[in-house]
């Protein structure tokens, strides 16, 4: 589709929010294993830029809009998948009143990206590499790992802090 198609498409969505969110909301209830969600979705709206869809879903005049958490809780699950479909074929999620609540997922996620701020700072800090800052290191990285695999929620970032951790490691 030539980006004039794009565009009209872009320009009917900012014009009924409500209906394409609703949209949005619906394949992810209709998806039993929530891997229908793919870039069709999006990509063809938003020039395929991510980054567009965060700012879309993130405008305020979105927040009076129905199951806009939802969305977005799902959307940060899908983002930190690297943009791929999800496989969640657990219990993670409950289904109540016939939308999802995406609140143990969106926990875990939150777990995992504290995890991933704290492993960021201490390769931010690895400058300073005395017998005793490395032990300490070495310590850390271990107990993060551990509080890592508590976490059920197998999505790409998992991966990426587990690759971070095991490189700071051999450093």
């Amino acid at each position: 589709m030539e980006w004039r198609g794009f565009k009209k498409m872009r320009e009917l969505v900012d014009i009924d929010a409500n209906g394409y969110l609703t949209l949005f909301i619906a394949v992810i209830l209709t998806s039993p294993t929530y891997s229908e969600f793919t870039a069709r979705l999006w990509k063809p709206i938003f020039n395929e830029d991510p980054n567009e869809v965060d700012r879309y879903l993130y405008d305020e005049n979105k927040n009076q809009i129905d199951n806009i958490q939802e969305i977005r809780d799902f959307w940060e699950l899908y983002k930190y998948n690297g943009y791929e479909s999800l496989q969640l074929n657990n219990n993670l999620f409950e289904r109540k009143e016939e939308y999802l609540t995406f609140s143990k997922a969106t926990t875990l996620l939150k777990k995992m990206l504290k995890i991933k701020d704290q492993v960021d700072e201490i390769n931010a800090s690895s400058i300073n590499n005395s017998q005793n800052s490395l032990l300490n290191k070495t310590k850390r990285l271990q107990e993060l790992e551990e509080e890592l695999e508590k976490i059920p929620l197998y999505i790409k970032l998992n991966g990426d802090i587990r690759k971070i951790i095991t490189e700071l490691r051999k450093n």
